[in-house]
């Protein structure tokens, strides 16, 4: 039987973390190298190894993500490969998955992982987070279920996971619905799926200038006043609602164009839209324009910045938000 291709995309990060003259740690390792640390991989799937980038996810922002998803759709549409692997630092390896997730639509299997423990830590989680990520993808049960993360055992949908934690090998969990599946004894189990699956949008080029904000009791609207003077084409508030200063100051921003998303400040669970009619409630803000995430405020940034890089629509953006609770 001939074994499923996988193909590795790597772009560094703490799995990539290689000893540096200078006594620190930093990305060097190559795929090859990683490969090397887990030989059992080759009784499971052939491998194709492609190195993007070697560098901290800090450096990894929405034009290098365009490019990563742009070089796994083109490898998917290769009748031969099953899946991809991408390995990428955790700092912002959840919002180059969920870009991936909705500028990606192939029913293959995207799975990204990482660690949370470089190579030269003792009991390093790098080498059994890859090779469950490449068991993953070759499994013909991950397929339609978009952009998967696996981390620590466990099976996650872009869409749903959040980072915890700053450095437990354990920090990646998907709160709300609990994790996709899991890996035991090198098989792939699934047990849910994700809630839902959305349209994917690919951007040409990323054109979008979108930030967020989450303001405090009692800011007094400064954050939202310092990022819309920026000029921004769209900001992402992590609020439920709103008092009277910032509801003008974002009023005054849709009327100029800005488009005005709303996410949940907590971190999982999708925030109410019809719930609170008073002035700033959830239906006084969507009767106003304002448009509602169904992911966490980093998430909504990410889909944003793909819609209007895209040049969708108001009406074409807040139906891709608004399906979220379909």
């Amino acid at each position: 039987m001939t074994l499923p291709l996988v193909h590795v995309l790597t772009t560094g990060g703490t799995i990539a973390g290689k000893l540096q003259a200078s006594g620190e740690v930093a990305p060097g390792l190559t795929a090859e190298d990683l490969l090397e640390r887990i030989p059992p991989v080759r009784n499971h799937a052939r491998l194709r190894i492609e190195n993007v980038f070697n560098v901290a996810s800090a450096f990894i922002g929405p034009e290098e993500m365009l490019q990563l998803a742009r070089r796994a759709r083109d490898v998917l549409a290769e009748p031969d490969v099953a899946g991809v692997v991408v390995t990428h630092g955790t700092g912002t390896l959840i919002q180059s998955a969920y870009f991936l997730d909705v500028t990606v639509g192939s029913p293959k299997p995207i799975v990204f992982t990482g660690a949370m423990r470089n190579p030269m830590m003792l009991s390093d989680d790098g080498p059994g987070n890859l090779f469950h990520a490449i068991l993953t993808a070759a499994s013909p049960a991950s397929r339609d279920l978009g952009v998967l993360v696996t981390m620590s055992n466990h099976i996650h949908s872009a869409q749903t996971v959040v980072k915890t934690q700053t450095s437990t090998p354990g920090a990646f969990v998907s709160r709300e619905f609990g994790p996709l599946g899991t890996i035991q004894e090198e098989r792939v189990y699934y047990a849910n799926r994700p809630y839902s699956r959305l349209r994917t949008v690919m951007p040409e080029r990323i054109t979008a200038r979108v930030e967020r904000a989450s303001p405090d009791a009692g800011s007094k609207g400064f954050q939202i006043r310092a990022l819309l003077a920026a000029g921004l084409d769209g900001i992402v508030v992590e609020a439920q609602r709103f008092g009277d200063d910032d509801l003008k100051m974002l009023t005054d921003a849709m009327a100029r164009g800005v488009r005005v998303v709303i996410a949940s400040p907590y971190g999982a669970g999708r925030p109410h839209l019809g719930t609170y009619r008073h002035k700033g409630g959830e239906a006084h803000l969507v009767e106003l324009g304002m448009i509602y995430s169904g992911s966490t405020g980093q998430k909504a940034r990410i889909k944003l910045l793909v819609a209007l890089s895209a040049g969708l629509s108001f009406d074409e953006i807040r139906d891709w938000f608004h399906a979220e609770w379909a």
